[in-house]
């Protein structure tokens, strides 16, 4: 598939060499200050690879990139929808700090630079913003679970060190508050969805960050992916605690019509699901025949009878045929057994793992 991605809003970063605007400290030989991973250019890419990159304009490298592209749907780990704007907020001694990045549909998240959620707003859970400046108790949502109620844009830092957050879905601008989000309550995913999978092949789904989520569940279903009889599978549960390192938890195997509920014991920042398709049943047995010109045979004879039945000026030549054909299965009958291999099912799946933590 031929990938294209189109850059929306830009964002200056400060100078990759660690002295941002203090060029007077590189000749006291002190450290910089400034909130870069090593680019200057924080670019929010979206179309068919939609994702957010930190790019070092002097080389053409990428320092930094979050979003790729992969198997799942929703807000999934490393994973975007639509990324028009991201903002580097915060500094330390050796610069960096946390990425703020708007994702058009319904979601506006924070990450650090290894790219753990440090807070998120939308998705299938909303967050909390002040409804007005002097609001004690903020309880307008800035996004909805739903993607169409809102679409943020923009969001910028304010020199009290709060977020504004354009939302032209609703005609609004939001003031947030980073210090006082309340922390999401529940995240809901598909890791897989209607996946094609072919028989003997697996398939790496998408990762779910469920870091702080006490109640994870897995949903996983399965159904043939061609007009056989398919449809099983087997499911490994995997969990890692920084997205590198993996672990095998557990391995469920499911039926076409035996859909599974797993639960996934807390204290794993992160989960995926590996999924592998049943092969095809291989079975040798000493056939007297040649089953399958057998059936074809058959077949024919079948269609022939029907339409001499119906009669016709054809009655003449279908008569030779069904004596040619009667010659073809008397012949095959008599030879003698051979070994032959059939395939009892095709094997193929459509693989769907859906994903739901609650705190």
């Amino acid at each position: 598939m031929l990938l294209r991605t189109d850059p929306f809003y830009l964002t200056k970063l400060g100078d990759p060499q660690g002295f941002g605007e203090y060029p007077e400290r590189a000749a006291a030989g002190g450290p910089g200050f400034n909130d870069s991973y090593g680019g200057d250019l924080l670019a929010a890419f979206w179309g068919t690879d939609p994702h957010v990159a930190e790019i070092n304009t002097r080389t053409g490298e990428v320092a930094w990139r979050y979003g790729t592209a992969g198997p799942g749907e929703g807000d999934l780990w490393d994973r975007l929808s639509c990324p028009v704007c991201a903002l580097r907020l915060g500094l330390n001694e050796h610069g960096g700090g946390l990425t703020v990045i708007v994702d058009e549909r319904s979601r506006v998240l924070c990450v650090n630079q290894a790219k753990e959620t440090v807070w998120e707003l939308g998705g299938a859970s909303p967050g909390l913003v002040r409804s007005g400046v002097n609001d004690a108790s903020p309880t307008t949502k800035l996004i909805e679970a739903t993607g169409a109620s809102g679409s943020p844009t923009f969001v910028t830092e304010t020199a009290g060190g709060r977020l504004l957050v354009t939302d032209w879905g609703r005609s609004l601008v939001h003031e947030i508050d980073p210090a006082t989000l309340p922390p999401r309550e529940q995240k809901q995913a598909y890791l897989l969805r209607a996946e094609p999978i072919a028989p003997g092949a697996a398939c790496e789904s998408g990762i779910v960050e469920c870091r702080g989520f006490a109640n994870i569940s897995l949903l996983l279903t399965s159904e043939s992916d061609d007009d056989g009889d398919g449809g099983a599978c087997t499911c490994e549960i995997l969990g890692s605690v920084d997205a590198q390192t993996w672990v095998a938890e557990s391995s469920v195997e499911v039926g076409a019509a035996s859909p599974q509920r797993v639960a996934v014991p807390f204290g794993w920042s992160f989960i995926r699901v590996v999924v592998t398709a049943h092969r095809a049943a291989v079975v040798t047995v000493n056939d007297e025949m040649d089953r399958q010109t057998l059936r074809a045979l058959d077949a024919e004879e079948t269609e022939l009878l029907t339409r001499l039945a119906s009669g016709g000026a054809e009655e003449e030549a279908i008569r030779d045929r069904l004596s040619t054909i009667a010659d073809e299965m008397d012949r095959l009958r008599a030879q003698p057994a051979q070994p032959v291999q059939h395939e009892e099912g095709r094997g193929g799946v459509r693989a769907t793992v859906f994903v739901a933590c609650a705190r």
